[in-house]
């Protein structure tokens, strides 16, 4: 059985395109067989979308396990600004991303394959991370050590999770790297989390 948060290039390729719509704007993008919602957006992602659009993202961000890119296609859409890093350990998830960012026409952003932060060489002003949940937590939570590692002063990491599926329990491994966690939005029993990594001055 194939999973997203897996490279299986022995999976048969089918594309097609995946329909939706943010804040009145309709965006149409190129999905296939073995990438994360791969038939249309999910409730999660678009819950996690909304919220972080009402944040005051600048800077540099990257978009840990991207998928397709939706996240970072409609961030770069209403905040063009913004220098944007998309990674993926699967690799069909990272061409169709290109394939996605080249179509709106952002081809100043970047894709990279990568377990993680393994190929990823340059810090960030926030994450943003919608944890592959069948991956485990061992994998979940490494993504949160290693994303304080990556993120500048005062770096926020951004993540979606559903209460019911471990929410609770990764804002407590949050707290062990993160100064401040905080639950920003909740919606249908997802939770919105921002994990500030900030730095108190000595005394």
């Amino acid at each position: 059985m194939s999973h997203y948060f897996k490279d299986d290039p022995s999976l048969k390729s089918q594309e097609k395109e995946i329909e939706f719509k943010i804040n009145d704007h309709v965006f149409t993008l190129i999905s296939d067989r073995g990438v994360f919602s791969s038939k249309a957006l999910d409730t999660g992602s678009q819950y996690f979308i909304e919220t972080l659009l009402t944040q005051d993202l600048t800077g540099s961000g990257l978009d840990l396990g991207c998928g397709i890119g939706t996240i970072s296609v409609v961030l770069k859409t209403f905040k063009p600004n913004l220098n944007l890093t998309l990674s993926d350990i699967n690799e069909r998830a990272v061409r169709l991303s290109q394939k996605n960012l080249n179509k709106y026409g952002f081809n100043d952003a970047k894709v990279v394959v990568s377990n993680l932060f393994e190929k990823l060489k340059q810090s960030f002003d926030f994450i943003y991370f919608n944890p592959p949940i069948r991956a485990g937590k061992k994998v979940i939570y490494d993504g949160f050590v290693q994303a304080y590692q990556n993120l500048v002063p005062n770096g926020r990491l951004y993540i979606v999770m559903r209460r019911d599926l471990g929410a609770e329990s990764a804002i407590k491994e949050l707290k062990k790297s993160f100064h401040k966690v905080e639950v920003i939005s909740k919606n249908k029993g997802y939770w919105v989390v921002v994990s500030q990594k900030t730095f108190l001055k000595p005394t």
